[in-house]
């Protein structure tokens, strides 16, 4: 599942994992009804946060992450990934 992918990203060929898989099945359905402007920059940037989550409170079990109840954590990054979402973007990445 979502986990098993998670630890899979981070092997040698993990940038065709994340591309192909993680954000082409998981991330982009999941942000399908919003459109945003650059989505193209948007998906990648909430991609870091859900995969960073993921690895750190699954993978590797961080303290302050693994053992944190879901609405907290919810709470405390909705607003990062909204931003990234409807945010202004400080420029094109490159």
């Amino acid at each position: 599942g979502l986990l098993a992918m998670a630890r899979r990203v981070l092997e040698p060929d993990g940038a065709r994992l994340l591309q192909d898989g993680f954000l082409r099945v998981v991330v982009m359905p999941a942000l399908a009804p919003i459109p945003p402007d650059r989505a193209e920059e948007r998906i990648p940037l909430v991609a870091t946060q859900i995969l960073g989550l993921i690895t750190a409170r699954y993978v590797l079990r961080v303290d302050g992450l693994a053992a944190e109840e879901p609405e907290r954590l919810v709470a405390r990054l909705a607003p990062v990934i909204q931003g990234f979402l409807t945010g202004p973007l400080a420029g094109p990445l490159e």
